[in-house]
Order: C-alpha cells, then sequence, then structure tokens
C-alpha cells in the first residue's frame, strides 16, 4: 500500500479502497475527496471509541465500576454546568436571622 503513495500514484488501488477506509473510519467517498470529511469531534473521540470497545470486553462486574465512575465525572460536569449558568443569588442569613442579630446590635456593639 505504501508503495503506491512512494511512487506519486495519485489513487490507492481500487480493490484496497473498502479496507482503507474502514481501517480509518472515513467513507469510500471521503477517501478519494468525493464527500467532505467531518471535521472535529469524530476524529478527536477515535481513541475514546477505542477505550469503549476494549471496555465492552471486560467482565460484568468490571464493566459496572467503569460505568459508575464515568457516570461520577457526567454528573459532576453537570452539576458545574448548571451553577455556572446560574445568576449569583443574594447572599441572606439563613432562618429568617437578620445580620443586625449576629453582632449583638445595629450599632455592631455586644
Amino acid at each position: 500500500m505504501i508503495a503506491y503513495y512512494e511512487k506519486q500514484a495519485q489513487y490507492p488501488p481500487t480493490h484496497r479502497l473498502a479496507i482503507l477506509a474502514k481501517a480509518l473510519g472515513v467513507s469510500v467517498e471521503q477517501l478519494l475527496g468525493i464527500e467532505e470529511v467531518e471535521s472535529g469531534d469524530k476524529s478527536k473521540d477515535m481513541r475514546l471509541w477505542r477505550r469503549f470497545r476494549q471496555i465492552e470486553k471486560l467482565d460484568a462486574k468490571e464493566k459496572r465500576q467503569v460505568i459508575q465512575l464515568l457516570d461520577t465525572f457526567i454528573e459532576k460536569d453537570r452539576l458545574k454546568k448548571e451553577t455556572d449558568h446560574q445568576p449569583d443569588e443574594p447572599k441572606t442569613p439563613k432562618d429568617g436571622a437578620s445580620f443586625e442579630g449576629k453582632t449583638g446590635g445595629a450599632d455592631g456593639l455586644p
């Protein structure tokens, strides 16, 4: 296969296109430049998808542990995003107490 590129052939041999496209995670049309390759997320996620395939081979108990760990990170991220988008609430004392009651009086003396 590499020999075709070393000889500067424009395209790989047709009988190898499907195999090469599958290995690269693209369609034959994308490999030949007929269709645009979706950039960004898919190419960045290949490492993650390889890990998922490895996880699928684990026994049931280990899979549950991995899923619980992933769920923890996902929930943490969801909560972080949720709190980042909430407006700041004014700080008020709990249980209806006033700030003045904590210092002893309005003048700040006990």
